[in-house]
């Protein structure tokens, strides 16, 4: 495939220069080579994009305590913190712009105005004062930020309401303003496994429903070490995002990324991802090891995680004695410069020790913008509003980053942690 650059254990570079012929936009619609772009790069200055950093750490009291792997959200200077996903937790903790904890909402149970555990967090954010919704694998509770139940979206009413058999998931539940959500859903009939966009107020009355294509089902046989022949059945449906009031919809199996207008229904491609200039379907690669997802999208860039089987790249670890099943990169699209880059992993500082075994042999927290703001950890948004970006850095990472990294204020936010401490909160400022 003309890769002409080797792996050491410590290092993973995936990336592409700016400017790349393989990635242009044509009547709007954005064509990104995935191969073309795991076969060479750069690392990518946050400075391209930010113009200020600052970092806040969470106040660590008892009633506030959360786990690794937390989601952010942000709304009117609150910072939303999810850190129970699926684990049937009752309450999600916010605090204020300088990291105090505030309170709690949310309650876990099977009565009015609880969710049974909690999939999906959403913000209705075009009120005066913010409201939250929570929801479970049944329904979805609305709150005001005293905690206080305001309304339920009940997917048994949405299911009443079409007479017919779906499959919902708690996690898309998606507020689209105005009072409405957008729900995704999966037919439950035969093999038809069609997907639905249904509109809901906040009653979880339908406005509107539309059919936006069909999930993916995957057969894989194998067998059991001195066992009988076995075959398991995958599903891969949908995801989505909100975007300025409309969706975008992407499966992690297939090569395009939809703009939904919730208003009528219609689906416009905005990206189409390749592989050497071939849809994911014409190539070798489509199999339940590749895929797209972790989508974050702004008015300048696409930031777009891929995942693939590491047998369909041979040459990319030939140099390496511990080679994983798969491997990962995070692909940045400038939307400007019509171009694309996979984010560069950032060598880790001489000395300093590392945390994994062999290609994956990596500093923790060394992937994303290289930080040339203020000399600290490299940066990976996980949620972008209001001409800020933001990211969730676990305490233990961010003690050990600072200790490593020139950022004077890394260093004197570590000085206030513990590796038990409540995550840090880094801001970037959009330019």
């Amino acid at each position: 495939m003309g890769r002409r650059f080797c792996f050491s254990l410590c290092m993973l570079m995936l990336c592409v220069c700016w400017g790349c012929s393989s990635s242009v936009v044509s009547d709007g619609i954005m064509r990104i080579d995935v191969g073309e772009a795991l076969d060479d790069g750069r690392s990518v200055g946050l400075s391209r994009y930010g113009s200020a950093i600052e970092y806040v750490p969470l106040e660590s009291v008892p009633q506030s305590l959360l786990r690794e792997g937390s989601r952010i959200f942000y709304d009117k200077g609150k910072f939303f913190i999810v850190s129970h996903f699926l684990s049937g937790a009752d309450d999600v903790p916010f605090f204020d712009e300088s990291g105090k904890y505030l309170g709690s909402v949310g309650k876990a149970g099977r009565g009015p105005g609880e969710y049974n555990q909690l999939w999906g967090f959403t913000l209705e954010d075009d009120k005066e004062v913010t409201n939250v919704c929570i929801a479970g694998q049944q329904k979805g509770v609305v709150y005001d930020l005293s905690g206080q139940y305001i309304s339920e979206i009940s997917f048994e009413h949405v299911k009443e309401q079409t007479g017919a058999g779906f499959i919902f998931n708690g996690g898309y539940l998606t507020y689209l303003g105005d009072g409405r959500y957008c729900l995704l859903a999966r037919s439950n009939k035969d093999e038809a496994l069609d997907e639905y966009f249904f509109v809901l107020d906040s009653s979880g009355n339908i406005i509107k429903q539309f059919n936006v294509g069909k999930a993916i089902k995957m057969t894989a046989n194998f067998k059991r070490r001195g066992g009988a022949p076995m075959r398991a059945v995958s599903i891969y449906g949908s995801s989505i995002y909100g975007f300025y009031g409309n969706i975008r919809q992407i499966s992690r199996l297939k090569d395009t990324l939809f703009a939904v207008d919730c208003e009528n229904g219609s689906r416009r491609v905005n990206a189409v991802f390749a592989m050497y200039g071939k849809p994911f379907g014409e190539v070798s690669v489509q199999n339940e090891n590749f895929g797209l997802s972790s989508v974050l999208e702004c008015d300048k860039f696409l930031l777009q995680k891929v995942n693939f089987p590491t047998a369909d790249f041979p040459d990319i670890y030939n140099c390496n004695k511990v080679v994983p099943h798969t491997a990962s990169a995070w692909l940045l699209y400038d939307k400007a410069k019509r171009s694309c880059t996979a984010l560069k992993y950032n060598k880790v500082p001489v000395g300093a020790e590392t945390s994994a075994v062999g290609v994956y042999a990596q500093f923790p927290g060394n992937d994303g913008f290289l930080n040339d703001l203020d000399g600290g950890m490299p940066f990976l948004p996980s949620y972008i509003k209001g001409g800020k970006m933001y990211q969730l850095v676990d305490a233990s990472v961010f003690i050990e980053m600072a200790g490593i990294c020139s950022s004077a204020r890394m260093k004197e936010v570590a000085a206030q942690l513990t590796e038990e401490s409540n995550p840090v909160v880094v801001v970037v400022t959009i330019k």
